[in-house]
């Protein structure tokens, strides 16, 4: 069940964004004796991994006729460069 929802997540977010790059953690990997891969969200359009969540979350309406509406706020402070 679990890994079916993984799945359809990950089928449902490769069509509004990008695959993010996995990096060795070498200093992690030190301390737990396992490798240790970061997922650089950073690298997202928004510069955080919350837009995943909203996407998912939404793509669920899809079937119920969409959404007319959406608000969202956050507190994180997004500097253009």
């Amino acid at each position: 069940m679990k890994l079916r929802r993984f799945t359809e997540a990950r089928e449902v977010l490769s069509r509004y964004l990008p695959r993010t790059r996995l990096v060795r953690a070498a200093s992690l990997e030190a301390n737990s004796k396992q490798k240790v891969f970061l997922k650089l969200e950073s690298e997202m359009p928004t510069g955080s991994f919350k837009v995943r969540g909203a996407i998912y979350a939404l793509s669920g309406y899809e079937q119920g006729g969409g959404v007319r509406e959406v608000v969202a706020s956050s507190t994180g402070i997004m500097e253009r460069q």
